[in-house]
């Protein structure tokens, strides 16, 4: 039992690594910020899927301080703390919702939520001005909802796809 735990411990170091290191290349290359967020997010979904919510959990604890420590452009670790990571963590709880309908309001409303707070504590924090019009934070809004649907598809189908292909492989050399 114990080395079972130290294994699954040594995977998280491994998956948190992986993911701080693509967030980091994230935080200094800013037109790919929101991209490595969403690569960080999926191997996050795969991890939690494979492995639980326990061990996803650390993984995003993990990521979420170091990237608040060394990333450079902060806004970068901001995303993956307050939207990819933790709708990472609770994508499977929603998945369990059976009503299509009342699964996408409740997640519309949770990224909405997430999204909302991570602007207005971001311009608290950072200081900066960037939707002093509200019409612009309104096409923000608007745009990050269009993004997130398109972000939850893409995340069923890599999932999909990992399940069926890159589990069998990581299986077979022995990385799971």
């Amino acid at each position: 039992m114990q080395l079972l735990q130290t294994k699954l411990l040594a995977k998280s170091a491994l998956v948190a690594t992986l993911t701080t290191v693509l967030l980091a290349i994230g935080s200094m290359i800013r037109y790919f910020d929101l991209g490595f967020n969403v690569i960080a997010g999926m191997i996050l979904w795969c991890f939690v899927l494979e492995y639980g919510r326990k061990y996803g959990a650390l993984v995003y604890a993990a990521t979420s301080i170091l990237g608040l420590i060394l990333f450079p452009y902060k806004f970068t670790a901001f995303c993956y703390l307050m939207v990819f990571g933790l709708y990472s963590l609770a994508k499977p709880s929603l998945e369990k919702i059976r009503s299509s309908m009342l699964r996408w309001i409740v997640k519309l409303a949770i990224v909405n939520t997430c999204v909302v707070s991570l602007f207005y504590l971001y311009i608290l924090l950072f200081m900066t001005n960037y939707f002093a019009n509200s019409i612009a934070f309104a096409i923000m809004i608007l745009s990050c909802n269009i993004a997130f649907v398109v972000y939850d598809r893409l995340l069923v189908r890599v999932v999909d796809v990992y399940e069926r292909r890159v589990r069998s492989v990581l299986s077979r050399v022995k990385l799971l």
